[in-house]
């Protein structure tokens, strides 16, 4: 499988996501320290990495990648 992503469009997606959080959301708590691991994570020599969303409600599908692509991961 393979996409070819617009950056137009998922800037676009990010700014609304964005929006949408704080106007839902009084305050996301993003574990920075986590996200600079992630962020030197190499599958070649450390494995795979699996993330498995472990709240009932579906917003975890939208704020993992979300967060991911704002912190250039």
């Amino acid at each position: 499988m393979m996409a070819d992503y617009n950056m137009k469009t998922l800037r676009l997606f990010g700014w609304i996501v964005h929006k949408m959080f704080k106007r839902l959301y009084e305050n996301v708590v993003v574990d920075k320290e986590t996200l600079e691991l992630l962020q030197n994570h190499n599958p070649k020599t450390q494995g795979p990495l699996i993330l498995m969303p472990t709240h009932r409600s579906y917003i975890d599908y939208v704020i993992v990648p979300y967060i991911f692509f704002a912190y250039k991961i």
